[in-house]
Parts: C-alpha cells; sequence; structure tokens
C-alpha cells in the first residue's frame, strides 16, 4: 500500500528496499502495489480527512494529489 496518511517518498522508498531484500531471500515477488483509497469507518480515513494522528494529535502528511500518489507507486515499481 502506498499514499496511506504519513507515508512519503522517504516510507515508500524504505518499501521498495524491504520487498526487494525479501525477494532476494526467495520470498514470492510482490504483483503489485494499491495506492491508499479512503473507506468509511477507518482510523486511516480520519488521518486522510484531518491530516492529523488521532492517538498523539501531531499532524501527518498527507499525499492528497494524483501525482503525488502516483510517484510513490513508481517508487516500488523501481
Amino acid at each position: 500500500m502506498v499514499a496511506h496518511p504519513g507515508s512519503g517518498e522517504k516510507e515508500a522508498k524504505e518499501l521498495a528496499r524491504e520487498i526487494r531484500r525479501l525477494e532476494r531471500e526467495g520470498e514470492k515477488p510482490v504483483e503489485g502495489a494499491q495506492i491508499f483509497t479512503p473507506t468509511p469507518m477507518t482510523v486511516s480515513t480520519c488521518m486522510y480527512h484531518t491530516m492529523l494522528d488521532p492517538i498523539t494529535g501531531e499532524k501527518v502528511y498527507v499525499p492528497r494529489s494524483f501525482t503525488r500518489k502516483k510517484k510513490q507507486k513508481k517508487i516500488l515499481s523501481g
């Protein structure tokens, strides 16, 4: 999952590195990545709309533009 509230390009790069490491160690290759879509009644959706961590009240980064979301997804595909 990419473009989740609180995750930016840095986190997408970390995820890509971890996926590649797992694949090198013989794990099944990842078939694809999903861009976060807000759904009702979830903490993630609350974070998406308020741009706040509901536990700490701190601001979180929320990629809102399609361009930024696609950029994170592209990072995973290498």
